[in-house]
């Protein structure tokens, strides 16, 4: 039986403000403290658990079991895109806009079938498009900008130029789809150009990636260390 859920998310993006103020107010949120949250919490750890906050709303419940379980990998879900929204800003963690019921593929999916699903972190900068940047602004000082000396200025119109080849939808940044491997850009077949193979260095630093989609050093201060060459040569 397919369910056709338009009117009801239609329905909560359109109360989503009157909903905030009327069940979140200080004295409501005191209440859920007291008769919700501390005997629904009590005796549990889910410090390391991945946690999914169905029907999430703004993410007030989300932050109730942060404030317990700080380590929890939580993740949000509700049909109102604002919602959603509303969930990212207040909990800091992904909220996914989703069906909940219709399948739901995993939100990380970068060709999910539905758009709300796809990988939504941005990919800024892939290494082969910071390496062409690093060209224009160093090496084609004939080709790119001839005339133009003032680094800051061949190094912000480099980043334009470059990023401009992949960004389909100009907004600056490449998303995770405009800098797919997979994906066609500036009359290529796919960005397989825009990524420096790692056999191409002889160092390399360790890295994770974090919440926001940024990467950090995984042990502190950072470090580098020489890379072997593969065992076989391609």
């Amino acid at each position: 039986m397919s369910i056709d859920s338009t009117r009801q998310k239609q329905h909560y993006e359109a109360i989503h403000t009157n909903y905030e103020d009327h069940y979140y107010d200080a004295q409501s949120m005191a209440y859920r403290e007291r008769f919700y949250y501390d005997p629904l919490f009590e005796g549990l750890d889910l410090n390391g658990c991945r946690v999914a906050d169905l029907a999430s709303g703004s993410g007030h419940n989300s932050v109730a079991l942060l404030k317990r379980f700080p380590k929890a990998v939580v993740t949000g879900f509700d049909i109102s895109s604002s919602a959603c929204k509303a969930y990212r800003h207040n909990v800091g963690r992904p909220g996914i806009e989703a069906d909940l019921t219709k399948p739901l593929d995993h939100p990380d999916k970068f060709d999910a079938d539905d758009d709300s699903q796809r990988e939504f972190r941005q990919r800024f900068i892939p290494s082969g498009l910071a390496n062409e940047i690093f060209l224009d602004v160093y090496e084609r000082l004939a080709s790119f900008e001839r005339g133009v000396t003032d680094f800051k200025q061949r190094l912000f119109d480099a980043y334009a130029a470059e990023v401009a080849r992949v960004d389909t939808n100009n907004d600056g940044v490449i998303s995770a789809a405009e800098g797919d491997v997979d994906t066609a850009s500036d009359g290529f077949p796919d960005n397989a150009r825009l990524f420096i193979p790692a056999t191409r260095f002889n160092r390399f630093a360790v890295t994770r990636e974090i919440n926001d989609g940024l990467l950090a050093p995984r042990f502190t201060g950072g470090f580098s260390r020489p890379m072997r060459r593969p065992a076989v040569q391609q």
